[in-house]
């Protein structure tokens, strides 16, 4: 069932990614950190290492943090499924211009779905995609404007209580 579910939610976020999102001004950095510490979580039940390698310090912007969440999950979930016996990590690194999320493991991502979702989320944030040596980025850019109200990072004890959390949907609920 969780399997299916998350087919249909990244159908859904890559049917509509060349639409128009309504962005919301919040902490991405926040975000992005408390999805991999929830990942990393999920992963450690299940036998992976996920090393998270993240700064503590908030980059706020406008941005769409469902499709952000859903990208850095499935890029997780991609490297996760190619290294299943290996170390895979997660870095995010930021800077004025934007911030880069990378995931890396001995093995590349292969997935084309992870990867796409991916470029759907550089793409709503005027960034880009990268992939090199079983490496795969994609970077937000800072300073977007147009945004409709606000988000909030969620905590990763809430990330996990959800069901229907991406990171729950994207790498199996417990």
């Amino acid at each position: 069932m969780t399997r299916l579910l998350a087919e249909v939610e990244e159908y859904s976020l890559l049917q509509s990614s060349n639409l128009c999102r309504p962005l919301k001004y919040g902490d991405i950095s926040s975000l992005i950190r408390a999805t991999l510490e929830a990942c990393s979580k999920v992963l450690a039940r299940k036998g992976t290492v996920l090393e998270v390698k993240a700064a503590k310090s908030p980059f706020t912007s406008a941005a769409e943090p469902r499709i952000v969440a859903a990208a850095v999950v499935s890029l997780v979930s991609a490297a996760a499924s190619a290294n299943p016996f290996g170390r895979i990590c997660a870095n995010v690194d930021t800077g004025r211009s934007g911030m880069i999320v990378a995931v890396k493991g001995d093995e590349p991502i292969r997935d084309k779905k992870a990867l796409a979702l991916a470029a759907a989320a550089a793409r709503v944030h005027k960034g880009g995609v990268a992939l090199s040596d079983g490496t795969a980025a994609f970077s937000i850019r800072a300073g977007l404007t147009g945004a409709l109200g606000f988000f909030s990072a969620p905590t990763v004890d809430e990330i996990l209580k959800n069901p229907l959390s991406a990171v729950n949907i994207g790498l199996g609920y417990d």
